[in-house]
């Protein structure tokens, strides 16, 4: 069990849980689909869901996620809050949003 939200290991809390409304219940787990997690509760998560996820892996690992994606999972204005709440480089957070490829999806999302 783990004594920080009572579930077992491979629980997700309902905040988390409910993100994922269209995959059957109890099929998706953290330590089996990691990256689609990820993605889903840095995009789409509450403050619940983000505060569990950061319990569970660490803000490294979600500042190394950004970085390996570039932050294309997320919105511009999403990447921003987690430039400011991980404390990521401004130069490097630019470099990435003004990137010619994402200008397109983003402008088109906007």
């Amino acid at each position: 069990m783990d004594s920080t939200d009572g579930a077992a290991p491979h629980e997700m809390p309902p905040s988390v849980r409910d993100l994922f409304w269209d995959f059957t219940p109890g099929t998706i787990w953290l330590e089996r689909h990691r990256e689609f997690v990820l993605e889903r509760v840095l995009s789409h998560g509450t403050w619940d869901a983000t505060c569990w996820l950061r319990r569970h892996v660490g803000d490294d690992e979600l500042r190394d996620w950004i970085g390996r994606t570039r932050a294309r999972k997320l919105s511009p204005r999403q990447a921003r809050f987690w430039q400011v709440i991980l404390d990521l480089p401004e130069a490097t957070l630019r470099e990435w949003l003004s990137d010619e490829g994402r200008q397109v999806w983003d402008r088109r999302i906007a």
